[in-house]
């Protein structure tokens, strides 16, 4: 009989179940998908319950697949800044409203002329933006103030799969802290941002340690699941922190960087990087050690996006990497042409929920290739914004780990290398969010001391070395990137009122 632990992944799109034996290796895994509903151009929502069965049924296949043996334990990992509210009952009485939801966007934009900003974005280390509950519990009490007084609490996905499995409304140190309620120094709810909702504390989860041990599954789910009721849960933390974990990023001087639906770049850090204008995040992994950096809305869904709106129906069939190989049969810098990829709003660096994209320097012979290259450029300049700011004279960058979709294409991973100008290490395959909840997991279970010791169940399949020449391009190019937003920040608002007064 293999020892193993489970790593469960809530996804914004699918959710997964792994298990992971000590040495590191992958014994099983199954995944399954979800809808996302998008009943408006800003909107977007799930049901919180198909959600619940697709982990179910994942951790369920698993452990068939490992003969009914029992995992050591089931770890969490789960998309952040989810929100929905549930009776006194724990029935769901909203949807589930995603990171991803634009329709607090005015709100984020009030908050943030407010006193109080400063201070809510010091105690939380959540930037003030459309992704957080904090600015949706304003746009949802502005909005619908029936519905909110209704909630007896509001909760994220996982606390609501929690209070299925056992009973208890629990939410880790690592996703209260990207609430925008919660302050990470003291690691309580922050009471101003409760006031500024007219709620109390008891509306919201109870927040635990990310090693927190859950026993007593009930009955049912205990059967359907394949386990014993007493099976250890570990609490787990956010998929953002857990990719690092996954990524073997647990150093000061290094960075990950992940380009999957989304993208974001990461720091483990010891202290918050407040930056003066609220543009870092900084998510509580445990006490004393920090998760800083940002995310980006826009990254691997701008793929989709083009194929579906720019190619044929034909082309559409084919694989991604036959997709890809169009983009790079034209040089770096894609002739000249410039992608402001914010379709969907934008977090880091500006966490502007009503910026837009677009593509400067069209000119009669660009072809297809032309644009989607420059599609690819701009995920990696919009990544490379992020970094300057995580960067400093005391806190350099020597190694970049990278993971997600986009390490399957080589020729994308020494884009990024060649912007970054930095030797980047691609994680072996694997969900970096997965491996970094068996991490925790292990440390939960007091079979990893420190995550010194986590490098051994970590390797890098291969490195990636910066063209001189390329990174001369791609940095002039940035630098006229770098200042589009703000020249067309007027005439994206004022579009962004149009399409939102035309919906």
């Amino acid at each position: 009989m293999t020892d193993y632990i489970i790593g469960a992944d809530i996804g914004t799109s699918s959710s997964k179940a792994m298990a992971f034996s000590l040495e590191g290796k992958v014994l099983a895994q199954q995944q399954n998908t979800y809808p996302t509903q998008h009943p408006k151009p800003s909107c977007s929502e799930q049901n919180p319950d198909d959600v619940l069965q697709a982990i179910c049924n994942a951790i369920q296949k698993v452990v068939e697949q490992m003969q009914s043996q029992p995992p050591l334990c089931v770890s969490f990992s789960s998309a952040m800044h989810s929100l929905m509210a549930v009776s006194s009952k724990g029935e769901p009485l909203s949807p589930l409203i995603l990171w991803s939801d634009g329709r607090s966007g005015k709100e984020a934009e009030w908050l943030k002329e407010q006193a109080i900003a400063t201070d809510i974005y010091t105690h939380t280390g959540t930037p003030i933006h459309a992704m957080s509950p904090l600015c949706k519990l304003l746009w949802w009490k502005n909005e619908n103030k029936k519905s909110f007084n209704k909630a007896a609490r509001f909760i994220g996905i996982k606390e609501y799969i929690f209070s299925k499995l056992f009973g208890e409304y629990l939410i880790d140190y690592s996703l209260a802290s990207a609430t925008g309620l919660f302050d990470h120094d003291v690691l309580k709810w922050y009471e101003p941002a409760l006031d500024l909702l007219g709620i109390k504390s008891e509306h919201l989860p109870d927040a635990v340690s990310s090693l927190y041990i859950l026993k007593g599954l009930k009955n049912d789910f205990a059967s359907s699941l394949g386990l014993n009721v007493n099976t250890p849960f570990v609490a787990g933390a956010g998929d953002g922190c857990l990719a690092n974990l996954g990524t073997g990023v647990t150093k000061k001087g290094e960075m990950a960087i992940t380009i999957g639906t989304s993208g974001a770049v990461r720091l483990f850090t010891d202290s918050p990087i407040n930056d003066e204008q609220g543009r870092v995040f900084n998510y509580l992994l445990l006490p004393k050690e920090f998760i800083s950096g940002g995310a980006i809305n826009n990254g691997g869904v701008l793929l989709d996006w083009f194929r579906h709106q720019f190619m044929k129906e034909n082309d559409k069939e084919e694989s991604y990497a036959d997709f890809l190989k169009e983009a790079f049969q034209t040089g770096a810098g894609s002739n000249g042409l410039l992608f402001l990829p914010y379709l969907m709003g934008e977090r880091s660096p500006m966490w502007d929920s009503r910026a837009r994209g677009a593509f400067i320097g069209i000119h009669i012979e660009h072809e297809r290739k032309h644009f989607m290259r420059a599609v690819l450029e701009g995920i990696c300049y919009s990544l490379y914004d992020t970094a300057r700011l995580l960067e400093k004279p005391d806190l350099p960058v020597k190694t970049i780990y990278a993971s997600g979709g986009f390490t399957r294409t080589p020729e994308w991973v020494q884009l990024l290398t060649d912007l970054f100008d930095k030797k980047v290490h691609v994680c072996s395959e694997g969900d970096a969010s997965s491996i970094g909840a068996v991490l925790l997991g292990m440390r939960a279970m007091g079979i990893l001391k420190s995550w010194d010791e986590a490098g051994k169940y970590i390797s890098a399949n291969e490195t990636y070395t910066p063209v001189k020449k390329q990174t001369k391009t791609y940095r002039r190019n940035f630098e006229l990137f770098s200042k589009m937003y703000e020249i067309l920040k007027p005439a994206m608002h004022e579009i962004t009122g149009w399409q939102e007064r035309a919906e």
